[in-house]
């Protein structure tokens, strides 16, 4: 008989590399619909150096990769279980996403580091995980990661628009769920921030002070993925070779490259919406 309750501690590192999020939910099967509750909810924080680990990770040979993709399991585990054992929760299992160190899936591949075998071993707790890679080997993008939970969690949504290290949106249309990602969001933001010694511009606020650049806001908006037919995925990749050295080629304040970026990102978002709308 197929469960109709799952008691779920869901485990996340995005490409912002703000933290670890973790929520424990319940979901239940209620008149033949998928309903949730988020019952705990915490934020960890990255550390310097763990911020620095997982972002200069993409530069790692295979050995180093596979020790670090050991050793960050070994860390979620052992944050799962003093979540776990902090709010005396019952789990069902952990779903982890792990972190993403490389995205190629025009390649064939994709990788997130934390491996699931460790996260199982010090957690003490069965775990799902690796979401990604079966999508991409059947020709699929790996991405944007849970449109087929905005189809059952939130369909009384138009759209379902996630603003991460990458912008991405998923939408029903013609008895399909379709998603794709946008483009760029706080991955460029972020380290606009930190010029002015900030992780993040907490509502805007640094971004406010400043004015549009119009050289930057056509460039960025010019870039080819733009015009790429979904679906379609990018990652840190993209970043690194492509928008980041492209914004470093305009001399301008911070406050100004943040204020072009936020325009950006809007406008990318607008696009979106409004191409699926005829």
């Amino acid at each position: 008989m197929k469960q109709e309750e799952y008691k779920v501690l869901g485990m996340m590192s995005g490409t912002s590399l703000d933290g670890l999020d973790m929520a424990y939910c319940r979901f239940w099967l209620e008149d033949g619909k998928w309903k949730y509750a988020i019952e705990q909810a915490e934020t960890i924080p990255y550390s310097e150096t763990k911020k620095k680990e997982l972002q200069d990770a993409i530069e790692l040979d295979s050995i180093d990769l596979f020790k670090l993709h050991h050793r960050y399991g070994e860390w979620l585990g052992k944050t799962a279980k003093g979540f776990v054992d902090k709010h005396g929760l019952t789990v069902d299992f952990i779903s982890s996403h792990g972190h993403t160190i490389h995205h190629r899936p025009e390649e064939g591949y994709t990788f997130q580091a934390g491996d699931g075998a460790e996260l199982a071993k010090h957690s003490g707790q069965t775990v799902i995980c690796d979401f990604r890679t079966e999508d991409v080997k059947q020709g699929g993008q790996g991405a944007p990661l849970v449109p087929i939970g905005d189809r059952l969690l939130l369909s009384e949504y138009d759209y379902c628009l996630n603003l991460g290290g990458i912008s991405n949106i998923s939408f029903g249309q013609d008895g399909k769920r379709l998603a794709y990602d946008i483009g760029i969001a706080n991955m460029l933001l972020n380290p606009l921030a930190a010029m002015l010694g900030h992780e993040f511009d907490r509502d805007g606020a640094l971004a406010r002070q400043g004015s549009l650049n119009k050289g930057l806001y056509q460039a960025l908006n010019s870039l080819q993925y733009y015009s790429l037919p979904y679906p379609k995925s990018t990652g840190f990749e993209w970043f690194s070779q492509t928008v980041w050295p492209l914004v470093e080629t305009f001399d301008d304040s911070p406050e100004n490259l943040l204020h072009t970026s936020v325009h950006h990102v809007t406008e990318q978002i607008s696009r979106a919406v409004r191409s699926t709308i005829s």
